[in-house]
Protein backbone atom coordinates (compact mmCIF):
# COMPACT_ATOMS: atom_id res chain seq x y z
CA UNK A 1 0.00 0.00 0.00
CA UNK A 2 1.52 3.41 -0.97
CA UNK A 3 2.05 5.69 2.02
CA UNK A 4 0.17 9.06 1.50
CA UNK A 5 2.11 12.30 3.35
CA UNK A 6 0.12 15.21 2.88
CA UNK A 7 2.99 18.12 3.96
CA UNK A 8 2.10 21.27 5.44
CA UNK A 9 5.35 23.24 5.71
CA UNK A 10 3.99 26.00 7.43
CA UNK A 11 4.15 27.31 11.13
CA UNK A 12 1.13 25.58 13.12
CA UNK A 13 -0.22 28.52 14.82
CA UNK A 14 -1.46 30.29 11.34
CA UNK A 15 -5.67 29.86 11.94
CA UNK A 16 -6.61 28.58 8.07
CA UNK A 17 -9.80 26.57 7.15
CA UNK A 18 -7.21 25.25 4.57
CA UNK A 19 -5.30 23.89 7.07
CA UNK A 20 -8.04 22.21 8.99
CA UNK A 21 -9.32 20.72 5.66
CA UNK A 22 -5.92 18.97 5.52
CA UNK A 23 -5.88 17.08 8.72
CA UNK A 24 -9.62 16.53 8.10
CA UNK A 25 -8.92 14.66 4.72
CA UNK A 26 -5.74 12.77 6.64
CA UNK A 27 -7.68 11.75 9.35
CA UNK A 28 -10.75 10.24 7.05
CA UNK A 29 -8.18 8.41 4.36
CA UNK A 30 -5.97 6.95 7.83
CA UNK A 31 -9.76 5.53 9.01
CA UNK A 32 -10.16 3.66 5.98
CA UNK A 33 -7.11 1.80 6.50
CA UNK A 34 -4.39 3.93 4.35
CA UNK A 35 -1.25 4.71 5.29
CA UNK A 36 -2.09 8.74 5.76
CA UNK A 37 0.15 11.18 8.03
CA UNK A 38 0.19 14.78 8.06
CA UNK A 39 3.97 16.04 8.21
CA UNK A 40 4.00 19.31 9.53
CA UNK A 41 7.71 20.19 11.12
CA UNK A 42 6.37 22.94 13.68
CA UNK A 43 4.31 20.14 15.38
CA UNK A 44 0.61 19.49 15.22
CA UNK A 45 -1.97 22.62 15.48
CA UNK A 46 -3.91 23.39 18.73
CA UNK A 47 -6.63 25.52 17.88
CA UNK A 48 -8.92 22.82 16.43
CA UNK A 49 -9.41 18.96 17.28
CA UNK A 50 -7.91 16.41 14.76
CA UNK A 51 -7.26 12.41 15.34
CA UNK A 52 -5.35 12.39 12.19
CA UNK A 53 -1.87 10.69 11.80
CA UNK A 54 1.28 13.30 12.50
CA UNK A 55 5.05 13.26 12.31
CA UNK A 56 7.55 16.28 12.62
CA UNK A 57 9.98 14.27 10.63
CA UNK A 58 9.09 14.06 6.36
CA UNK A 59 9.26 10.19 6.09
CA UNK A 60 11.34 8.97 3.39
CA UNK A 61 9.22 8.21 -0.43
CA UNK A 62 9.11 5.95 -2.84
CA UNK A 63 7.75 6.68 -6.29
CA UNK A 64 4.65 4.25 -5.30
CA UNK A 65 4.19 7.03 -2.71
CA UNK A 66 1.81 10.23 -2.74
CA UNK A 67 3.11 13.36 -1.40
CA UNK A 68 0.09 16.12 -1.17
CA UNK A 69 1.10 19.62 -1.60
CA UNK A 70 -1.22 22.85 -1.02
CA UNK A 71 -1.54 25.61 -3.44
CA UNK A 72 0.68 28.08 -1.54
CA UNK A 73 3.77 26.05 -2.03
CA UNK A 74 6.13 27.47 -4.72
CA UNK A 75 7.56 24.92 -7.03
CA UNK A 76 11.08 26.02 -5.73
CA UNK A 77 10.05 25.19 -2.21
CA UNK A 78 8.67 21.85 -2.55
CA UNK A 79 11.59 20.91 -5.12
CA UNK A 80 13.75 21.76 -2.05
CA UNK A 81 11.08 19.87 0.53
CA UNK A 82 11.48 16.83 -2.17
CA UNK A 83 15.07 16.59 -2.28
CA UNK A 84 15.83 14.42 -5.28
CA UNK A 85 12.84 11.98 -4.07
CA UNK A 86 10.00 11.22 -6.76
CA UNK A 87 7.04 10.19 -5.04
CA UNK A 88 3.63 10.58 -7.12
CA UNK A 89 2.72 14.26 -6.68
CA UNK A 90 -0.96 16.06 -5.81
CA UNK A 91 -1.89 19.11 -5.84
CA UNK A 92 -4.22 20.10 -3.09
CA UNK A 93 -5.80 23.21 -4.00
CA UNK A 94 -8.25 25.01 -1.98
CA UNK A 95 -7.32 28.70 -3.49
CA UNK A 96 -7.00 28.56 -7.38
CA UNK A 97 -6.10 32.40 -6.97
CA UNK A 98 -3.22 31.16 -4.90
CA UNK A 99 -2.04 28.83 -7.09
CA UNK A 100 -2.02 30.96 -10.23
CA UNK A 101 -0.04 33.24 -8.70
CA UNK A 102 2.46 29.89 -7.47
CA UNK A 103 2.26 28.54 -10.80
CA UNK A 104 3.96 30.67 -12.62
CA UNK A 105 6.46 32.24 -10.69
CA UNK A 106 8.52 29.81 -11.09
CA UNK A 107 10.25 29.27 -14.72
CA UNK A 108 10.05 25.74 -14.40
CA UNK A 109 6.20 25.26 -13.02
CA UNK A 110 6.18 22.01 -11.03
CA UNK A 111 4.18 18.66 -12.86
CA UNK A 112 1.60 17.29 -10.98
CA UNK A 113 0.06 13.71 -10.96
CA UNK A 114 -3.76 14.68 -10.04
CA UNK A 115 -5.00 17.65 -8.38
CA UNK A 116 -7.97 17.54 -5.50
CA UNK A 117 -9.80 20.72 -5.67
CA UNK A 118 -12.81 21.87 -3.68
CA UNK A 119 -15.44 24.50 -5.62
CA UNK A 120 -17.06 24.11 -9.03
CA UNK A 121 -15.08 27.49 -10.11
CA UNK A 122 -12.17 26.22 -8.52
CA UNK A 123 -12.03 22.40 -10.32
CA UNK A 124 -13.15 23.98 -13.87
CA UNK A 125 -10.20 26.85 -13.49
CA UNK A 126 -7.33 24.42 -11.90
CA UNK A 127 -8.07 21.92 -14.60
CA UNK A 128 -7.54 24.64 -17.39
CA UNK A 129 -4.19 25.43 -15.46
CA UNK A 130 -2.56 22.71 -14.11
CA UNK A 131 -2.73 20.22 -17.45
CA UNK A 132 -2.74 17.22 -14.03
CA UNK A 133 -4.04 14.30 -16.07
CA UNK A 134 -6.44 13.91 -13.11
CA UNK A 135 -8.45 16.41 -11.41
CA UNK A 136 -10.45 15.53 -8.32
CA UNK A 137 -13.40 17.65 -6.98
CA UNK A 138 -14.36 16.84 -3.65
CA UNK A 139 -16.76 17.92 -0.86
CA UNK A 140 -15.78 20.52 2.23
CA UNK A 141 -17.36 19.15 5.31
CA UNK A 142 -19.33 20.83 8.02
CA UNK A 143 -19.68 19.08 11.74
CA UNK A 144 -22.73 19.71 12.82
CA UNK A 145 -22.13 18.91 16.70
CA UNK A 146 -19.72 21.44 16.48
CA UNK A 147 -21.55 24.06 14.63
CA UNK A 148 -25.10 24.61 15.87
CA UNK A 149 -27.49 26.77 16.89
CA UNK A 150 -27.58 28.06 20.78
CA UNK A 151 -29.22 30.39 22.11
CA UNK A 152 -29.34 33.86 20.13
CA UNK A 153 -28.55 37.40 21.05
CA UNK A 154 -29.48 40.39 18.69
CA UNK A 155 -25.38 40.30 17.80
CA UNK A 156 -23.48 40.23 14.49
CA UNK A 157 -20.29 37.68 14.34
CA UNK A 158 -17.70 38.42 11.44
CA UNK A 159 -13.96 37.75 9.86
CA UNK A 160 -12.68 40.25 9.18
CA UNK A 161 -8.57 39.13 7.82
CA UNK A 162 -8.66 39.03 4.34
CA UNK A 163 -10.97 41.99 4.08
CA UNK A 164 -10.37 44.83 7.23
CA UNK A 165 -10.86 47.70 5.39
CA UNK A 166 -14.38 46.61 4.57
CA UNK A 167 -15.31 45.52 7.63
CA UNK A 168 -14.34 49.08 9.11
CA UNK A 169 -16.30 50.94 6.06
CA UNK A 170 -19.40 48.36 6.38
CA UNK A 171 -20.15 48.57 10.29
CA UNK A 172 -18.91 52.47 10.12
CA UNK A 173 -21.54 52.82 7.18
CA UNK A 174 -24.39 50.73 9.41
CA UNK A 175 -24.35 52.38 12.35
CA UNK A 176 -24.86 55.84 11.12
CA UNK A 177 -26.90 54.83 8.35
CA UNK A 178 -29.30 52.88 10.68
CA UNK A 179 -28.65 54.37 14.09
CA UNK A 180 -31.14 52.10 15.32
CA UNK A 181 -28.86 49.50 15.67
CA UNK A 182 -26.31 51.11 16.82
CA UNK A 183 -25.90 49.66 19.60
CA UNK A 184 -25.89 46.30 18.19
CA UNK A 185 -22.77 44.53 19.35
CA UNK A 186 -20.42 43.05 16.72
CA UNK A 187 -17.73 40.03 17.21
CA UNK A 188 -14.64 39.64 15.66
CA UNK A 189 -14.01 35.61 15.89
CA UNK A 190 -10.47 35.26 13.69
CA UNK A 191 -7.58 33.95 15.02
CA UNK A 192 -9.26 31.88 17.40
CA UNK A 193 -9.86 28.06 18.86
CA UNK A 194 -12.40 26.85 16.63
CA UNK A 195 -14.79 25.71 19.88
CA UNK A 196 -14.40 29.78 20.65
CA UNK A 197 -15.48 30.71 16.68
CA UNK A 198 -18.78 28.15 17.08
CA UNK A 199 -19.51 29.37 20.85
CA UNK A 200 -19.69 32.92 19.05
CA UNK A 201 -21.14 31.59 16.17
CA UNK A 202 -24.49 29.33 17.97
CA UNK A 203 -24.80 33.04 20.15
CA UNK A 204 -24.66 35.17 17.37
CA UNK A 205 -28.25 36.31 15.42
CA UNK A 206 -26.54 37.45 12.31
CA UNK A 207 -22.91 36.39 10.51
CA UNK A 208 -21.64 39.33 8.40
CA UNK A 209 -19.77 37.19 5.21
CA UNK A 210 -16.40 39.05 4.41
CA UNK A 211 -15.35 36.25 1.77
CA UNK A 212 -12.88 37.19 -1.12
CA UNK A 213 -11.05 35.09 -3.69
CA UNK A 214 -12.67 31.72 -1.83
CA UNK A 215 -12.43 28.30 -3.97
CA UNK A 216 -15.58 27.25 -1.56
CA UNK A 217 -16.15 29.56 1.20
CA UNK A 218 -16.54 27.33 4.26
CA UNK A 219 -16.96 30.02 7.23
CA UNK A 220 -20.64 31.02 6.26
CA UNK A 221 -21.29 27.62 5.74
CA UNK A 222 -20.58 27.15 9.17
CA UNK A 223 -22.35 30.23 10.36
CA UNK A 224 -25.49 28.59 8.39
CA UNK A 225 -25.71 25.44 10.43
CA UNK A 226 -25.15 27.47 13.64
CA UNK A 227 -28.46 28.96 12.87
CA UNK A 228 -27.40 32.82 11.83
CA UNK A 229 -28.84 34.90 9.70
CA UNK A 230 -25.91 35.52 6.92
CA UNK A 231 -25.57 38.65 5.10
CA UNK A 232 -22.29 39.47 2.99
CA UNK A 233 -20.27 38.87 0.22
CA UNK A 234 -20.06 35.18 -1.35
CA UNK A 235 -16.54 35.80 -2.59
CA UNK A 236 -16.61 33.72 -5.99
CA UNK A 237 -16.46 29.92 -4.36
CA UNK A 238 -19.59 30.77 -2.46
CA UNK A 239 -21.19 30.36 -5.45
CA UNK A 240 -21.73 27.11 -5.32
CA UNK A 241 -24.25 27.42 -2.39
CA UNK A 242 -25.40 31.25 -1.98
CA UNK A 243 -29.11 31.96 -3.33
CA UNK A 244 -31.97 34.40 -2.21
CA UNK A 245 -33.30 31.88 0.21
CA UNK A 246 -29.89 31.25 2.59
CA UNK A 247 -29.04 34.76 2.83
CA UNK A 248 -28.30 38.41 1.49
CA UNK A 249 -25.49 37.82 -0.59
CA UNK A 250 -23.29 40.63 -2.66
CA UNK A 251 -20.39 40.52 -4.38
CA UNK A 252 -16.94 42.47 -3.44
CA UNK A 253 -17.57 45.89 -3.35
CA UNK A 254 -21.23 45.94 -3.24
CA UNK A 255 -20.71 47.58 0.78
CA UNK A 256 -23.84 50.15 0.21
CA UNK A 257 -26.29 46.67 -0.48
CA UNK A 258 -24.62 45.18 2.71
CA UNK A 259 -24.84 47.50 4.88
CA UNK A 260 -28.82 48.07 3.85
CA UNK A 261 -28.94 44.26 4.34
CA UNK A 262 -27.40 43.82 7.50
CA UNK A 263 -30.26 46.72 8.71
CA UNK A 264 -33.26 44.58 7.00
CA UNK A 265 -32.83 40.92 8.56
CA UNK A 266 -31.95 42.72 12.13
CA UNK A 267 -35.17 44.36 11.72
CA UNK A 268 -37.15 41.12 10.27
CA UNK A 269 -35.16 39.51 13.31
CA UNK A 270 -36.64 42.37 15.88
CA UNK A 271 -40.08 41.70 14.47
CA UNK A 272 -39.93 37.82 14.04
CA UNK A 273 -40.84 38.03 10.53
CA UNK A 274 -41.11 34.83 9.23
CA UNK A 275 -39.05 35.47 6.10
CA UNK A 276 -36.01 35.49 8.60
CA UNK A 277 -37.21 32.41 9.85
CA UNK A 278 -37.39 30.76 6.30
CA UNK A 279 -33.81 32.28 5.70
CA UNK A 280 -32.48 30.45 8.59
CA UNK A 281 -34.06 27.23 7.92
CA UNK A 282 -32.59 27.49 4.21
CA UNK A 283 -29.22 28.22 5.50
CA UNK A 284 -29.31 24.95 8.10
CA UNK A 285 -30.64 22.97 5.48
CA UNK A 286 -27.89 24.18 2.92
CA UNK A 287 -25.32 23.38 5.62
CA UNK A 288 -26.95 19.68 6.27
CA UNK A 289 -25.93 18.64 2.70
CA UNK A 290 -22.19 19.31 3.75
CA UNK A 291 -22.23 16.36 5.82
CA UNK A 292 -19.00 14.53 7.30
CA UNK A 293 -20.58 11.47 5.72
CA UNK A 294 -20.46 12.84 1.94
CA UNK A 295 -17.11 14.85 3.03
CA UNK A 296 -15.59 11.22 3.42
CA UNK A 297 -17.05 9.60 0.49
CA UNK A 298 -15.72 12.01 -1.80
CA UNK A 299 -12.08 11.96 -0.48
CA UNK A 300 -12.10 8.17 -0.81
CA UNK A 301 -12.98 8.38 -4.28
CA UNK A 302 -10.60 11.02 -5.17
CA UNK A 303 -7.66 8.64 -3.56
CA UNK A 304 -8.94 5.41 -5.50
CA UNK A 305 -8.72 7.42 -8.71
CA UNK A 306 -5.13 7.80 -7.72
CA UNK A 307 -4.63 4.43 -7.13
CA UNK A 308 -3.84 5.44 -3.38
CA UNK A 309 -6.61 2.77 -2.24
Amino acid sequence: MPRIVFAVPFRKNVVSGGRKMIYWAAGVLARHGADAVVWQRDGRPGWFASDAPHCQDLPALSENDLIVLPEDVPASGARQLLQGASPRRILFCQNPFHYLRTRFADPAPFAWDGVITVGAGSARLVRRVSGAASTQLVQVSVDGATFRPGTKQLSICTIPRKLPSDFEAIIAGFRHLHPQFASVPVSCIENLPEYAVAGTMASSAVFLSLSHRESFGLTPIEAMASGCAVVGYHGWGGLDYANAANGRWFGHDEIEGVIDALAEVLEGLNRRDPAMTAMIAAGRETAAAYSPAKSEASFIAAFRAFGAL
